[in-house]
């Protein structure tokens, strides 16, 4: 217990005084006068940005071990005490008002210590330990950076993730969690640090605690989750350029840059960082273009280092700088455009907000379909409006209008809380003129915000901190005990005892990846591992099977090459063909080995549609446009009187037209139209699957209860070729062997 809980501690505070003595050096070389208490806060703030752009260097070498780790931390923790890093003779800022001080520090004490509580606990937060930190555990494991083609969460800029490994070689998912910690207690001091500069230190004070303890930041910033890091670097930023406004100190731009490209590495919602950082510089120097032309070159080169490493990983990796996202503009095998605007579409209305009007009552006090709440007092965020009568004010409104703007992609309450800073100081400053008030509203947000209090106006299933789990975060409550009451992180580790190393394993739904050595190839993360969730689905549920032919019959004809081309449009169907089959005379042609398929959009699946199997295909993956074709070429001419399409379910809407090529390159229609011929013929679809999945070398499956499939595969394993190995009460791991006839 006792070294589970030093490594933990020992990890995260090596990884932030590491962070912090980078930054400082940076500082101390730039000489730019800043107050005592902004000097230490960017400094670290700033480290964190250079220490994960050095293990993302460390990683891409394969040099990410532990003894790496360790000389690496012990080096720059040497460097600071030998340089006395920490001895400066900046002026420290005028304290807050009384009254305001002691409020502040009463509820940051208050919530600090709830907050370490919850991030030393054993980590099984979904996304944390989840793919954050599987990941992580992923690259520990491989002693550096490693592709991960079947998992689009892997192919996200990791600069958070970069910073739980430093943390995680010794400390391990707590120490993680920490370290994001960290930033959570830094928000605030840097709002009230900038609010103290500025001249308002009583609506600084009350603003930051509306931001501190507001519900999604705590369950957030306690976890191995990056959306407080980006809240926190993103107002660095800001602050940044604010002292630069004021102080025309060029070399403040350094930092800011590097900070605004921090801010995009550690996700990429936070990406306006940047424009905003060009964009103020643009407007406050738009009369002195020489002046503009330096200080957007060292905010874009200082920015640049930061992001170019992510973008090139992915060029390389994944072909897509913007991996997983932006797929029409760069096509690839790995994620596919129609998949990613169903996802946006989901991430719009996560399957259950229908009607903009429902999302305030989600954010402010219920938080279950949206996944977090801010609190009841944010009902009265519009009077931040009032905070426009001063120039910060506008400001600040500005800026959180900015990093608000990706709510509109993704409505979980996590992505607001970039925005939730500046909201929370134009509060503080539109109540400045009414203290009392102010302070009552700062009191009610606290009390109103603690997990007990939470918990009696919350949605049974938001996502919040529940209760103070010092037993389990001492570890006087064993790890094993605390983790197994989660039924993810049963099944991780039953993988790991059960699946020989090596092996992967493919679910249809998540679990606690970071806690199994196994690779887990979850059901919708790639087109890989879509394709295998696709085949099941063909094989057991209706409304899934291949069902139809589309028959297209013509005279006979010595072609060289076949395609079918789509006249149709659709908004959801796509052109999916499971099998395509020729006939000469009522002889079906035999494939031959110098066959080739290709097609467009999506050629890197069309030979699916010519393997003898009916559960797997190639399809459009984009909705039905005219033009989209899937092409056959013989190799050398075959003389050809019939084509039949076996087709996806989901192509009732496709109208294809067959061409063919006579041998001279010219393309000529054979066929205007297919007639639609119900499929009949008894396929063995589950042995298909069987056959298909030992092909791909995956031969565990996990089913949970929750998957569409449970129900089938376990009623006919037989079928199916599968024998339990391990199962609990909603979940069963099968192993695939030969499927019986």
């Amino acid at each position: 217990m006792a070294k589970t809980l030093v490594l933990i501690l020992l990890s995260a505070g090596f990884t932030a005084v590491s962070a912090w003595a980078l930054g400082a050096l940076l500082f101390r070389a730039l000489k730019v006068r800043l107050y005592r208490q902004e000097e230490r806060l960017f400094a670290l703030l700033t480290g964190f940005s250079l220490l994960s752009l050095l293990v993302f260097g460390l990683a891409v070498a394969h040099l990410a071990y532990r003894g790496v780790f360790a000389a690496v931390a012990a080096s720059l923790t040497l460097a600071a005490l030998w340089m006395r890093l920490d001895k400066t003779e900046a002026p420290a800022q005028a304290p807050a008002p009384g009254r305001y001080r002691m409020l502040f520090a009463a509820a940051y004490m208050a919530y600090a210590l709830l907050y370490v509580v919850h991030a030393m606990k054993p980590e099984i937060s979904p996304d944390g330990a989840g793919y954050h930190l599987g990941h992580v555990a992923r690259y520990l494991r491989a002693h550096g950076m490693a592709p991960t083609p079947h998992d689009m969460y892997g192919m996200l800029s990791q600069g958070a993730e970069m910073l739980f490994l430093f943390a995680f070689a010794y400390g391990r998912h707590s120490a993680a969690a920490l370290v994001h910690c960290v930033f959570l207690f830094v928000l605030p001091l840097l709002m009230l640090a900038y609010a103290r500069r500025r001249g308002f230190p009583q609506a600084g004070a009350a603003g930051a605690i509306l931001a501190f303890a507001a519900p999604v930041t705590g369950v957030s910033g306690t976890a191995a989750y990056n959306d407080v890091a980006a809240a926190a670097v993103i107002f660095g930023c800001f602050y940044l350029l604010e002292i630069w406004d004021e102080t025309q100190q060029n070399r403040l731009l350094i930092p800011a840059g590097l900070l605004a490209g921090f801010a995009f590495a550690i996700k990429y919602t936070a990406f306006l960082c940047l424009p905003y950082a060009l964009g103020g510089v643009a407007w406050r120097l738009r009369k002195r273009p020489a002046e503009l032309a330096r200080a957007g070159a060292l905010v874009s080169l200082a920015a640049g280092l930061m992001t170019a490493p992510w973008l090139v990983r992915n060029a390389v990796y994944y072909q897509n700088p913007l991996a997983p996202f932006f797929n029409a503009w760069f096509p690839n095998p790995y994620q596919d455009a129609g998949y990613e605007q169903v996802y946006r579409r989901v991430m719009r209305t996560y399957h259950e907000i229908r009607n903009p009007a429902e999302l305030p009552r989600q954010v402010l006090y219920r938080g279950d379909v949206v996944q977090g709440l801010v609190g009841p007092v944010f009902v009265l965020a519009p009077l931040a409006l009032l905070a426009a009568r001063r120039r910060e004010g506008r400001r600040l409104l500005a800026a959180g209008l900015v990093f608000a703007l990706p709510y509109t992609q993704n409505i979980g309450a996590r992505f607001l809380i970039p925005a939730l800073p500046f909201v929370s100081l134009g509060m503080g400053l539109a109540l400045a003129r009414a203290p009392g008030l102010l302070a009552a509203l700062v009191v009610l947000h606290a009390v109103l915000s603690w997990p007990a209090v939470v918990g009696k106006y919350a949605r049974p299933h938001a996502y919040r901190l529940d209760g103070f789990p010092v037993r389990a975060a001492l570890r006087i409550e064993p790890e094993e005990a605390f983790l197994g009451r989660a039924p993810s992180y049963r099944r991780a580790r039953a993988i790991d005892r059960v699946v020989p190393p090596g092996a992967a394993v493919f679910t249809f739904s998540g679990i606690a990846d970071s806690y199994a050595n196994r690779d887990i190839l979850t059901g919708y993360y790639s087109v890989e591992t879509r394709t295998v969730w696709e085949m099941f689905s063909a094989a057991a549920l209706e409304g899934s099977r291949p069902a139809w032919l589309a028959d297209f019959r013509f005279p006979a004809r010595s072609l060289a090459r076949v395609r079918v081309v789509e006249t149709a449009s659709h908004e959801t169907n796509v052109l999916g063909i499971a099998e395509i089959y020729l006939w000469r005379q009522n002889a079906l042609l035999p494939r031959e080995a110098q066959w080739r398929v290709t097609a467009w959009p999506n050629p890197w699946q069309a030979s699916m549609a010519l393997d003898n199997s009916a559960v797997t295909r190639w399809n459009s993956q984009l909705p039905l446009r005219p033009g989209f074709f899937f092409e056959l070429r013989f190799g050398s001419p075959r003389i050809v009187d019939r084509v039949a399409l076996l087709l996806q379910p989901l192509s009732h809407a496709s109208r294809p037209r067959l061409e063919g090529d006579t041998g001279d390159g010219g393309w000529e229609v054979l066929a205007e139209s297919a007639a639609l011929i119900e499929w009949g013929e008894p396929l063995e679809l589950r042995r298909m699957v069987n056959e298909e999945m030992r092909r791909r070398g995956v031969f565990y499956v996990l089913a949970q209860s929750g998957d569409a499939i449970y129900a089938d595969l376990d009623a006919k394993r037989r079928w199916w070729g599968a024998e339990v190995v391990w199962e609990e009460d909603g979940a069963k791991l099968y192993r695939f062997t030969e499927a019986r006839r």
